[in-house]
């Protein structure tokens, strides 16, 4: 086997693996080398050089190599470059409200990790070879430990080239910095540590020994085992092909169906789309064009479509009115793109802060979360910024019909060709969410698709109110209460939706933002204190709303028997659409359907 000898110098880290890592503690890539380090057969390491950054990071990794080995701990930057260079420029983002500390020389990118604080501009030395030559002269062996997401291809070949290390441990290899080592005649030898993917060792050819061939050989033999697996469909991709020849055989109508997949998972885009996405979008910021905005008869058509062919009204989520801000001029804008990134961790606890972010930012970068319709498509339109949504291309024609869906893929094309949106296509926005996508208007068209325009009292029932926000239902309730005021009593109530509330939210779905505390308290009914004698006086209601199907289907049944169904509202606000079984059960009720998640695909519609 493999002997550790000599010197072993580590790289930086990756700044998004680091960055949730507490600072008493060494990282994961830090940690795994010092493993690697001590599960060795013969441990004689001379000594350890570890370059760092962030010198806040510089007690956790003395404490991981306290013992027989002599560490060296280099404060800065390393350049391949002999010349005498400038400081390099870092930016920390300390986030101690979600736990994050990062340091990153893209600001872009220390901000996404912390977007509600203020970056810590640090000035670094920069190292160059000289000044590792030092140890590698004096201590012969090298050992080269390195993360693919702070050494470029070129600095790793440079390495290879110029060093010839014995072993090459990285962490996070792609497949393009595979092969640039190969390229510079190593071959693998193995996982050194972590999960599979995790790291890879390289030791040049004409070194490469049986133990390492056995430890590439055991690696190579399980990703094939995996990627065997990978073949097989798992137990949800097996139920869904079941669902999907059960329906054909029963010959049950295309309308039953709203899901196509029949219930198989979805994927939200790869955070690799979005940085690419991202990499186009350059401005400059005074170069504006305009967009055409979906017109009402265009969004009523789609609706009515829907209806034709399933039998089901669509339905969006929407946001308070109180949450809809005038655009900012472009000189109020700090930010072409927003550094709220999906996928990156937030530290938020106010939301008019978060709405702020996203006002003084020319784009939102949005995409399809678990489901197509996602809050925050709403936040960053209720901002006036304009979505940057990467995956609109593949929206239902029946899913987010609420949304200007032609200009959200015009923004997506426009801006990767540059510019920014004009100050009149921001107002057209602004409009456009105004009257459909705010919680008094969503209220106002299940009112009106429903036909039951001579509603005086309406009774909303949810039993996961008061202890928990379900998106669609809660911001349903929220808009039927601006409609109907307190003539909107709800079965179960929610007395966080009120202003007046004085309780703490934050540990509400989503920190509660846009869904607590926003319901003038004047609009509370008498009623609902009497929540659970509701059942008993059913006949001083003109309509019955159940806020979410799937969760109250047994309530629902109940007052079925005991209400006219044609006076009932049914809506489904799930990820995914109802199943078509459920979809006939809902069907059998005949009450009016509401459905969030439609994604069949139309048969002949304008989408």
């Amino acid at each position: 086997m493999s002997t550790v000898s000599g010197v072993l110098i580590q790289f930086m880290d990756s700044p998004t693996e680091s960055a949730p890592t507490p600072l008493e503690s060494a990282t994961p890539f830090r940690q795994g080398l010092q493993q690697w380090v001590r599960d060795q057969p013969s441990k004689h390491l001379t000594h350890v050089v570890v370059i760092e950054v962030d010198e806040a990071r510089n007690e956790s990794i003395h404490r991981l190599w306290t013992g027989p080995e002599n560490l060296t701990l280099l404060n800065g930057q390393f350049c391949w470059s002999d010349e005498k260079l400038s400081p390099g420029r870092f930016w920390i983002a300390s986030n101690a409200d979600a736990g994050l500390r990062v340091a990153s020389n893209s600001r872009h990118v220390a901000e996404r990790f912390s977007p509600n604080t203020t970056l810590d501009e640090i000035s670094v030395q920069v190292l160059t070879p000289a000044d590792l030559d030092r140890f590698i002269d004096k201590y012969g062996d090298l050992t080269i430990s390195i993360h693919s997401a702070t050494a470029s291809q070129g600095t790793i070949r440079q390495i290879l080239d110029h060093w010839r290390p014995s072993r090459l441990l990285v962490g996070r290899p792609t497949k393009e910095l595979v092969r640039q080592i190969e390229a510079a005649n190593y071959a693998f030898a193995g996982r050194p540590w972590g999960e599979a993917g995790s790291t890879a060792a390289y030791v040049p050819r004409n070194r490469l020994s049986i133990g390492d061939r056995s430890k590439a050989i055991i690696v190579r033999t399980g990703r094939t085992v995996e990627q065997v697996r990978a073949l097989i469909p798992q137990e949800h991709e097996r139920m869904a092909y079941a669902r999907k020849m059960a329906h054909r055989l029963s010959r049950s109508p295309r309308r039953d169906v709203l899901d196509p997949t029949f219930g198989a998972a979805s994927t939200t885009p790869r955070q690799t789309m979005v940085d690419t996405t991202l990499q186009h979008i350059t401005g400059p910021v005074d170069s504006t064009w305009n967009i055409d905005i979906d017109d009402s008869d265009r969004i009523h058509a789609r609706a009515a479509n829907c209806f034709s062919e399933f039998g089901v009204w669509p339905i969006s989520f929407s946001i308070p009115p109180t949450k809809v801000r005038s655009p900012l001029p472009a000189g109020e804008r700090t930010h072409l793109v927003s550094p709220i990134i999906p996928g990156y961790p937030y530290g938020f606890t106010d939301h008019d802060e978060y709405l702020s972010m996203y006002a003084r930012s020319f784009f939102g970068v949005t995409h399809r979360k678990a489901g197509w319709d996602c809050f925050r498509h709403l936040e960053i339109l209720a901002a006036g910024s304009a979505p940057l949504m990467t995956d609109v291309q593949h929206i239902p024609p029946f899913s987010m019909i609420h949304y200007p869906k032609a200009a959200l893929a015009q923004i997506l094309t426009k801006a990767q060709s540059g510019g920014v949106p004009s100050q009149q296509a921001y107002l057209e926005l602004h409009k456009f969410t105004r009257e459909h996508l705010t919680t008094s208007a969503m209220a106002c068209y299940v009112i009106n698709c429903a036909q039951l325009t001579d509603i005086r009292k309406v009774l909303f029932v949810d039993a996961q109110h008061p202890g928990s926000i379900d998106y669609l239902s809660t911001l349903t309730l929220i808009g039927l209460k601006e409609v109907f005021g307190a003539n909107c009593v709800p079965l179960f109530a929610p007395p966080w939706i009120y202003a007046d509330f004085v309780g703490d939210v934050s540990h509400l779905y989503g920190r509660g933002f846009g869904t607590t505390k926003i319901v003038d308290p004047l609009l509370k009914s008498p009623e609902e204190i009497e929540a659970s004698s509701r059942m008993d006086a059913l006949e001083d209601f003109d309509c019955v709303v159940i806020g979410s199907i799937s969760r109250n289907f047994d309530i629902a049944e109940e007052l079925r028997d005991a209400f006219p169904p044609d006076r009932t509202i049914w809506i489904h606000g799930e990820d995914t659409p109802p199943l078509p079984q459920a979809m006939r059960d809902y069907r059998a009720s005949g009450a009016h359907l509401f459905i969030r998640s439609i994604d069949s695909p139309a048969g002949d519609t304008d989408s």
